[in-house]
């Protein structure tokens, strides 16, 4: 759901009064004097003294009871209060402005824009739009207001599925540069000798030795493309409980210098994805530390923390969600500009993947509406990746995101929905040549049947 829609859908007074005026003063500042409308407002909730404008804020508690007539006779009531308090020289009065959580008829407004012209006052309406748009230009206050979720990958993936890109996908226009999986490097490797290295280090079984060859070869190599692959495949190699994230943030950023001598947005998009996925994995972790901070206190009834390691966490989840928020966001206008279908397809599974781990930091720490919003966030992603290299043909690419939608339903209470993409997955990787692809639907596969999965917080690899 939205944020609009949630925000649409408030029944306490209470929460979206104070909703409302923590936003228009957050927006407008001292500019903005609250009213205290316990001991009588005389339907003034909040004064914007630059605009001389009353605000009437209004928040049925079963707004689905309230007809046309009710929403009208409750704006006209406190619009001739705002006439009054002009004429009785408390405020001069030349705008009003009523707010609901819900949109109004044209009806309505119309007869309360008629009025404030009889009363010549400039009368307007604004309701979840335009309080969201408020929200999200300050979204620090968001932790006030925990009834609200905003997810900002929702956000993200509806921004990617609005592009042509992803309604109707091209090829790209550079695809020699489109490497976004071990498969397509290794057939770009048969044509190209700077690549032959880079397999043979991915191939490698000693993944710690892989990882140490890659980096190297990537300090050491003065052509571009295999630099570029030689960060991919250490994305591919990625160990969470193991990795320094900083150690594939770095080599991310770094790789698009060669993106960009190479010319190829698309590869750029993906390494930037593919950073906004480590950032946004990191977020997750911090946000689990400070939830098992919290409990711990919530049981102790004291905090054993020292502030200054609870003020340097806030400012390193708010450090994350700026930074994943900014890649991906970049990403997302680079694989539009590079106008290639599958580059789009690539940013959005980095995009899904990121969701899923925060759905699953979401299943441990609540609340469960957040949880179902990145959840579907990142059903809605990969399955769109799913369908944009369907609509182009690549039926090995097709299988990759299946086998990345697979991998994160298993942590989403849908196992059995899983095991059925993992059948999917085996045969077309085996009918590609993929023996990565293949090793992982595999080991997929029996940890869907086993019922065993790695117990990441106690440092067990995934092997995927």
């Amino acid at each position: 759901m939205s944020l609009d829609e949630q925000i649409a859908q408030t029944v306490d007074p209470t929460v979206f009064t104070r909703l409302c005026n923590a936003l228009l003063t957050a927006e407008h500042g001292h500019a903005y004097q609250v009213i205290d409308g316990t001991r009588g407002d005389d339907g003034n909730d909040g004064w914007l003294e630059t605009e001389r404008r009353v605000f009437a804020i209004y928040c049925p508690v079963k707004p689905e009871r309230r007809t046309d007539a009710d929403y009208k006779r409750k704006a006209l009531d406190d619009l001739e209060k705002a006439l009054l308090l002009r004429e009785n020289k408390k405020y001069p009065v030349e705008r009003w402005t009523f707010v609901t959580p819900r949109k109004l008829s044209n009806d309505v407004i119309a007869d309360i824009r008629h009025a404030g012209h009889v009363y010549g006052i400039e009368a307007n309406h604004v309701e979840a739009t335009y309080l969201s748009g408020l929200l999200l230009r300050h979204p620090e206050l968001l932790k006030e207001f925990p009834v609200y979720q905003v997810s900002q990958l929702e956000e993200l993936v509806k921004k990617a599925l609005d592009t042509p890109e992803a309604k109707q996908p091209k090829p790209s226009p550079m695809p020699e540069h489109d490497i976004f999986s071990f498969h397509a490097i290794k057939k770009a490797a048969v044509k190209d000798e700077s690549l032959k290295e880079v397999i043979a280090l991915r191939e490698m079984e000693d993944r710690a030795a892989a990882k140490r060859g890659l980096r190297a070869l990537f300090y050491r190599s003065t052509n571009p493309q295999a630099q570029v692959n030689a960060v991919a495949g250490l994305m591919d190699l990625f160990e969470p409980m193991k990795d320094d994230l900083a150690d594939l943030v770095s080599p991310c950023d770094a790789a698009r210098g060669p993106a960009q001598v190479l010319g190829s947005k698309s590869a750029e998009a993906f390494l930037l994805a593919q950073r906004g996925y480590y950032q946004s994995f990191e977020f997750g972790r911090v946000l689990i530390e400070r939830y098992v901070s919290l409990q711990t206190e919530a049981r102790l009834g004291i905090s054993l923390e020292d502030p200054s390691r609870a003020a340097q966490r806030q400012r390193r989840i708010e450090d994350l969600t700026k930074g994943f928020g900014e890649a991906f966001t970049g990403a997302l206008q680079l694989a539009h500009e590079s106008g290639s279908g599958p580059a789009m397809a690539a940013v959005l599974i980095s995009i899904g993947n990121a969701a899923g781990q925060r759905a699953m930091t979401l299943a441990q720490t609540g609340p469960e509406h957040a949880f179902r919003h990145e959840r579907d966030a990142c059903k809605r992603a990969l399955l769109s990746a799913k369908d944009i290299y369907a609509q182009l043909g690549q039926e090995h690419e097709v299988a990759n995101a299946l086998m990345n939608l697979a991998n994160q339903l298993r942590f989403l209470g849908e196992a059995e929905e899983a095991k059925e993409l993992v059948k999917v997955v085996i045969p077309i990787a085996e009918k590609h040549g993929d023996p990565d692809l293949l090793r992982k639907s595999k080991l997929l596969k029996e940890r869907l049947l086993t019922g065993k999965i790695p117990d990441y917080m106690a440092g067990e690899k995934s092997g995927l």
